[in-house]
């Protein structure tokens, strides 16, 4: 998201009416029709989660007018995507980057929204939870597998070519 316009966009999508556009009836989730459609409208909208991705300069700068759509829910930092907009080539971690965080998730908190983050390891879990993120979110299924595959391997090669008694 980069502008309150594709805020309202997002939540008009992800709504039926009033708050949102269309309406289909013979979805999986309304029994295919067999259920009652206002009941099923009111229970969609009210459990739909809208949850905005600010992943570039323009999104921070309006991160207030963002966050200020009614039935935007949460907020999700892209910061490696934002590292390579901003040109620092995926490190999520500099110093430019964690400012432009630090205004998201301030914005977050003024306007009562919970602020949802990735993170590479659980290491940084307090970190972040202490800048006030409550959701997080752990990368890509591979690379969880690929990190625990790489971490055994370094665990058990000091004993590769270990002469045994």
């Amino acid at each position: 998201m980069s502008t309150k316009g594709d805020a309202e966009r997002a939540v008009e999508a992800a709504k039926y009416g009033p708050r949102g556009r269309g309406a289909c009836p013979l979805v999986r989730a309304n029994g295919y029709g067999l259920w009652n459609w206002a009941e099923y409208q009111d229970y969609s909208n009210e459990n739909t989660t809208v949850i905005v991705l600010i992943e570039d300069r323009a999104g921070v700068e309006n991160i207030d007018d963002i966050l200020s759509v009614e039935g935007v829910d949460a907020v999700y930092v892209g910061s490696f995507d934002m590292s390579v907009a901003e040109g620092y080539k995926g490190d999520s971690q500099h110093p430019e980057i964690l400012k432009k965080l630090d205004r998201v998730l301030e914005a977050a908190r003024k306007n009562c929204l919970p602020a949802m983050h990735s993170l590479l390891n659980g290491r940084d879990v307090k970190v972040w939870a202490e800048k006030g993120v409550r959701l997080f979110v752990q990368t890509a299924d591979a690379f969880v597998f690929a990190c625990s595959c790489r971490d055994f391997l370094a665990s058990v090669e000091e004993f590769r070519n270990r002469k045994w008694d």
